[in-house]
């Protein structure tokens, strides 16, 4: 999986493309808590460019959920195509995190 991140007023945005693999949990966490160091108000995921969800990339957002929350900042997931939407919305339904278009992420945070 390919990372990048950009932090653009205030929201530290992780870009994601490929699938997830065993060691990207790990990278995401250590490029998470090193963002977050910096007092981000929004954790966004940019998910424009994953295709699939598997269970390892399920562990890894999980992992990034828990570690905003513990700053209290808001996590939110933004661009998910339709096969991803679907299981990103059933997985973090219960948690209140916002599964927004790109559109509207980049309306609410970002203009």
């Amino acid at each position: 999986m390919d990372i990048r991140h950009t932090i653009q007023n205030g929201v530290a945005i992780l870009h994601l493309s490929g699938q997830f693999g065993y060691s990207d949990e790990k990278r995401l966490a250590d490029l998470t808590e090193s963002l977050i160091k910096n007092n981000p108000a929004v954790v966004a995921i940019d998910a424009t460019k994953i295709d699939y969800v598997n269970s390892i990339g399920v562990a890894a957002l999980f992992g990034i959920l828990k570690i905003v929350d513990e700053v209290g900042a808001e996590f939110v997931i933004f661009g998910a195509n339709s096969n991803t939407s679907v299981i990103v919305k059933k997985i973090f339904e219960n948690d209140f995190v916002p599964i927004l278009s790109e559109e509207e992420f980049k309306r609410k945070y970002l203009s």
